[in-house]
């Protein structure tokens, strides 16, 4: 029974009661929350304050006499202004005249001394730009001269002849090359086709006339001609050099048909005349195009040399009249 009253003395009086633990807690962080935002509001800065000022409208009159009258909405007044002050421009003043250096002008002719509009003509020293020959070595008198020999070797222009070889290929022109094939197969160890040509080409260029012009080239390996390499006038004089010319060379060597009618096409004839045994090696097809590309206009008539019948019924000699507007004709020298 003690035990008993002991607890009801230690209990709360009856009527009062403590507040809970949470709200306790929550009431102070509301606190705390104030507090803190009470004081960064009173950290930040506020703006200043301008005292306000008062407006108006003000006209401003400048006269000539730099005075200047301030319109406001008080009385007008007036005061001196200064040209700075009011923008007025003013005129710059040099301190020194300007230099103007006298400077001739380039190119001035002085028309006035001038006798008359002829003079205005300048007539360039051709003799300052003379230039060097064409040639080494060779003077523009050389080649005049050499063009005129060239131009009076052609001869004055005349009726053409017609020139025939053994009775069968004839050709008609002004200017004749007759190229021969003086290899050993050719010579009297041969054929003995050399000499047969050398009394049918006397009788040829003996009955041309003098504004014909021939040339002889007798070949194996490398081309021999009557003189000089160009073409030669039919006169009494060129015309004895035949049976000379014939008289100098001999059959041997090679045979090279190509340089020989190249060369003989340079000297540009209306006629060549062709004559070999046809010995090896031949004209091949591109040898054969060659030829004809460079014989625009001139006629090639070829005629063949051998023993008995020919052998051969395409071969590359009759190609090459075919080729280039010419004939062709065989002779078996059995029968001369």
């Amino acid at each position: 029974m003690a035990q008993v009253d002991a607890d009801l003395n230690n209990s709360p009086p009856r009527g009062k009661r403590t507040a809970p633990a949470w709200l306790i807690s929550v009431v102070v962080h509301l606190v705390v929350l104030v507090v803190l935002g009470l004081t960064v509001r009173a950290i930040q800065p506020r703006p200043s304050e301008e005292p306000d000022r008062p407006t108006g409208i003000v006209l401003v009159h400048s006269d000539e006499n730099q005075s200047v009258r301030y319109l406001s909405d008080g009385e007008p007044t007036e005061q001196n202004a200064s040209p700075a002050q009011t923008g007025t421009p003013q005129p710059l003043t040099l301190l020194q005249p300007p230099v103007v250096l006298d400077v001739p002008l380039p190119g001035e002719v002085n028309v006035a001394a001038l006798s008359n509009a002829n003079d205005l003509v300048v007539v360039p020293n051709f003799a300052a730009y003379r230039r060097d020959p064409i040639l080494p070595g060779v003077g523009d008198e050389a080649i005049l001269a050499e063009d005129a020999a060239r131009r009076k070797s052609k001869g004055p222009g005349g009726p053409p002849t017609t020139v025939r070889l053994f009775k069968g290929p004839s050709g008609t022109g002004r200017s004749f090359v007759f190229v021969i094939d003086r290899s050993k197969s050719m010579g009297n160890d041969g054929l003995g086709a050399l000499s047969a040509a050398e009394r049918e080409l006397f009788v040829a260029v003996r009955g041309l006339q003098q504004h014909h012009t021939f040339q002889i080239l007798a070949y194996h390996h490398t081309p021999m001609y009557v003189g000089s390499p160009r073409m030669l006038l039919a006169t009494e004089e060129n015309k004895a050099t035949v049976s000379k010319f014939f008289g100098r060379i001999a059959a041997y060597g090679g045979t090279a048909h190509q340089t020989a009618l190249l060369a003989a096409l340079r000297l540009k004839p209306d006629v060549i005349f062709f004559l070999t045994d046809g010995g090896h090696p031949g004209l091949n097809e591109v040898q054969l195009d060659l030829i004809a590309q460079r014989a625009k206009r001139t006629a090639i008539h070829c005629i063949q040399f051998g023993f008995g019948p020919l052998q051969d019924e395409d071969n590359f000699i009759k190609k090459l009249a075919r080729r280039n507007r010419g004939s062709y004709g065989y002779v078996d020298m059995n029968k001369r």
